[in-house]
């Protein structure tokens, strides 16, 4: 009977594809999609994933979003005035997945800095012993959207190119 009920929860179409992949393991829904998914970009013998939880873009089972249970993502939000640096951290909670309100947990690193946003990185990835894996790709990601947010500094003259003679 546990079977028979099992069987027709997956085919009822109202059933999202997130929790479907709640049911099943880590490697058996990467099997389905490592080979074929819409966010793969191949060029020059070069294989990119851009899928959301992604945090370097590389297409393997370790970083991939849509596989694994547990996720970190590290995005630029909307432009706010509110917030210096417009940066949201988002962790993926496993025992909501068929719930999509409730399956990620959302927090905005832009209080407190820079140093005060890395924090909060290393104590969702490691500190609660979520991905520690992570870690380091989470901070880096930060750190290059945090530059990129921040404008130049005024009144810092650059040299100029100059041509090289021999």
């Amino acid at each position: 009977a546990v079977k028979a009920r099992a069987l027709t929860e997956f085919s009822t179409p109202s059933t999202s594809t997130l929790a479907m992949a709640a049911l099943h393991s880590d490697n058996v829904v990467w099997d389905a999609v490592k080979a074929h998914h819409c966010r793969i970009r191949k060029s020059h013998g070069i294989v990119l994933s851009g899928e959301a939880g992604n945090l370097t873009n590389k297409h393997a089972f370790k970083f991939s979003g849509f596989a694994n249970k547990k996720t970190l993502d590290v995005n630029a939000t909307d432009g706010s005035a509110k917030y210096t640096f417009p940066v949201a951290l988002r962790a993926s909670t496993p025992k909501n997945a068929n719930k999509p309100g409730k399956a990620a947990e959302t927090v905005v690193l832009a209080k407190g800095g820079f140093a005060r946003g890395a924090a909060n990185i290393r104590k969702y990835s490691s500190g609660r012993c979520f991905r520690a894996d992570l870690e380091r790709a989470a901070l880096a990601r930060y750190t290059a959207l945090v530059r990129g947010a921040t404008p130049a500094r005024k009144g810092v003259a650059q040299k100029k190119a100059g041509r090289r003679r021999r």
